[in-house]
Parts: structure tokens; sequence; C-alpha cells
């Protein structure tokens, strides 16, 4: 989640960045796992966002996620919270998060997500050498 323009513009210097995301769908599709894309997208003027909200009502002061238009630290986070609640078996592909801040990044990656999930690479994941 979060691989879309609004967030992944932020590591345009990083040409090879959207690789591992393309390995590993298509090594799910390999595997007929579901591919399910999910896109974050605000109307314009944002009602949708609430002023409570920090990291979303910061989006709506500074323009950008509309539906014209990775912190995958945020997202990612949640979302293995939400299903390691919901008992499933966790993979979290390293090489396939990606965060503006190396640290966090570092963190989760080495401390958090290893609490609740199987941490590995895309080709480790795929079967690949």
């Amino acid at each position: 989640m979060d691989v879309q323009s609004g967030i992944v513009q932020r590591f345009a210097d990083r040409a090879d960045a959207p690789e591992p995301f393309r390995r590993s769908v298509t090594a799910a599709r390999t595997a007929r796992i579901p591919v399910i894309f999910v896109r974050v997208a605000f109307r314009d003027g944002y009602p949708e966002v609430s002023p409570r909200n920090t990291s979303f009502s910061a989006i709506s002061r500074r323009g950008g996620m509309t539906h014209s238009g990775i912190p995958t630290s945020g997202v990612g986070l949640s979302t293995l919270r939400e299903a390691a609640d919901r008992d499933y078996a966790l993979v979290v592909l390293s090489d396939a998060c990606l965060d503006a801040d190396p640290e966090v990044h570092r963190v989760l990656l080495e401390r958090v997500f290893l609490r609740q999930a199987e941490v590995m690479t895309v080709d480790a994941w795929a079967g690949s050498p």
C-alpha cells in the first residue's frame, strides 16, 4: 500500500526503489496469491480529513493525495497490527518497504515488525537465489 504518486514521488531520486515492489507482485501472481491495490485519495477541499488526524491534516494543508494526483511505515505498521490481531500469518517484505526517515524504517523492520511477522526480502519470499 502507499505505492502511489503522492508517496512514491518522495523517492524519485532512487530509480531502483520500485523494483522490489514489481518483483513481489509478479511472485504473488505466479503463486496465485491475490494482489490487492489500495489507494488513499481525498476529494478537493479534503472534507474527509479531521483536524484531529495529525498525518492527514498535514496533507490537507500542503496539498496532494487528491483524486487528481510511502509513508510505508505508517500504513505498514497499521496493517500489520490489524492483521496480527486477526491472527493472520504475516510476512513483511523488507526491501519492498520505504520510509523517508531511515531510522524509522530500520526500527520498524529490525525491532517492531519482527514481533508479529516474519521479515524477509522479496527474493527470499519468492524463492529466488
